[in-house]
């Protein structure tokens, strides 16, 4: 029987809690639905690296997401046309059973499909709106009367109170995979320290309350260590600089290491998960902390014990910083599914020479950041090294032949500067395939090289937060 193809639609450029929403159920459901992720083409390469990583289908459109920006919405109002007409273009061409779309303004995804007439799911997430989109939606709703899901009691009345087609409405919380987020798993691998670890997981928007949350960090007792965790856009590239500015005021109680795709392990590892949004209608990092049994305190309530109380450290002995390194490094890296040879570094965090690598405490000049570097470094450990130099950051390796005997590979990698953010590590690989007794290039193998530079990442974040928690 031919399945059905569900046609996921996202104006927006960035991967947060609406997009792993729908990742997370796509994954649930595809072995009965053909999925298809139809997303925009502008800065997702988070989004991109989640659906290569899962092996869900998507392509990139043309199309620009509602903002209160002027420019953008000045985009937005003169491409909105073209744009609509090029979404039903494509939801023809590749015959869509169902169309889903995710957030409230995301108006011409909604209107190609009832154009169209395809079945549609419109998931409402969000109560914090201009009262203009709140206008646009209902008129919407009145006209086409979409299949309607919302992600919790606040959204149905925020956008539904006193509407009457109950029976398009359905109140669906926010997914978490129990085999992912199962406290039971990470009992015995939380680092014992001194302090009190406080994590949050939020994109740096001001919605999220970033100045509360550097508020908290402000006024805390010294026995208190942050952790926070999130992307960004460059949409809102001012608002991160000056964010930037103001971590590096904190350095010795915030570690902020951008995004991260193993939040079960972070949870797992803090004291305290801290929520400083502005607006929430049910935030997926607050339903996951509950599922790893660690509380969640909003801000003003911290701000109160914090006045009024003086908070214990823990109790626990310290462990070492080389120990917290050592279980670390015996946790593998998230993308396993490298075609690469077996027993090497680059996917596996072994352990092997990494610890001496780090260069901490024995007078190693770093420019770039040191933790990055030596992971990477670490990663290419297997393969001949060309040159290797720390200051610039630059790792170029000579060519290693794989078991099969017919191809090899050489990588060039370059840290950039002190931050763990996507742009701040490159890497390239090199292939070569042989042909009699010629080796003819095969060009640069992106979607390795993505993947590679992410194992990177995410190596280089867990020891960062195994430094400071």
């Amino acid at each position: 029987m031919t399945k059905k193809r569900i046609i996921y639609i996202d104006e927006d450029a960035r991967y947060g809690g609406p997009q792993h929403r729908m990742v997370l159920v796509a994954n649930q459901l595809k072995q009965d639905f053909e999925f298809l992720f139809l997303i925009s083409s502008d800065e997702n390469k988070l989004f991109k690296r989640r659906l290569i990583q899962d092996s869900l289908n998507y392509k990139e459109i043309k199309i620009t997401r509602l903002s209160k920006h002027k420019k953008t919405f000045i985009k937005y109002i003169i491409f909105f046309i073209p744009e609509l007409i090029s979404l039903i273009l494509n939801l023809k061409k590749l015959n869509a059973d169902i169309v889903q779309v995710n957030s409230t303004p995301h108006f011409k995804a909604l209107l190609a499909s009832a154009i169209l007439r395809i079945p549609t799911i419109w998931v409402l997430e969000d109560s914090n709106l201009p009262f203009q989109v709140k206008i646009v939606f209902k008129l919407l709703f009145l006209m086409f009367k979409p299949n309607i899901i919302v992600t919790s009691q606040v959204v149905k009345k925020y956008y539904l109170k006193n509407q009457k087609f109950k029976k398009n409405i359905r109140k669906i919380y926010a997914p978490v995979s129990i085999k992912e987020f199962n406290y039971k798993k990470f009992k015995n691998k939380k680092i014992k320290t001194n302090s009190i670890k406080i994590l949050m997981i939020a994109n740096l928007t001001k919605i999220k309350g970033i100045e509360i949350f550097l508020d908290i960090v402000k006024k805390s007792p010294k026995n208190l260590k942050f952790v926070l965790c999130g992307g960004f856009t460059n949409t809102n590239k001012n608002y991160v600089k000056s964010l930037m500015k103001k971590f590096k005021l904190f350095k010795k109680k915030l570690n902020y290491v951008g995004h991260v795709n193993y939040i079960p392990k972070v949870i797992s590892k803090c004291d305290i998960l801290l929520c400083t949004s502005w607006s929430e209608a049910g935030p997926m990092t607050s339903i996951e902390g509950m599922f790893m049994k660690k509380p969640l305190i909003s801000s003003i309530l911290l701000l109160f014990l914090i006045s009024c109380a003086q908070i214990q450290g823990l109790q626990d002995e310290p462990e070492t910083y080389k120990s917290q390194e050592e279980k670390i490094l015996t946790e593998k890296a998230e993308d396993r599914d490298l075609r690469l040879p077996s027993g090497s570094s680059i996917i596996e965090n072994s352990g092997q020479g990494i610890l001496g690598s780090l260069g901490l405490g024995s007078g190693t000049n770093f420019e770039v950041n040191s933790i990055t570097f030596s992971v990477a470094l670490d990663k290419v450990g297997f393969m001949p090294l060309i040159s290797v130099d720390s200051t610039s950051g630059i790792i170029v390796t000579d060519w290693y032949s794989l078991d099969d005997g017919q191809s090899r590979i050489k990588m060039n990698i370059r840290v950039v500067d002190q931050e763990m953010t996507d742009e701040s590590v490159t890497v390239s690989l090199f292939t070569q395939s042989l042909d009699g007794d010629r080796w003819i290039d095969q060009g640069i193998n992106s979607e390795q090289s993505l993947k590679i530079k992410q194992s990177i990442l995410n190596s280089a974040r867990s020891l960062a937060i195994a430094s400071e928690l």
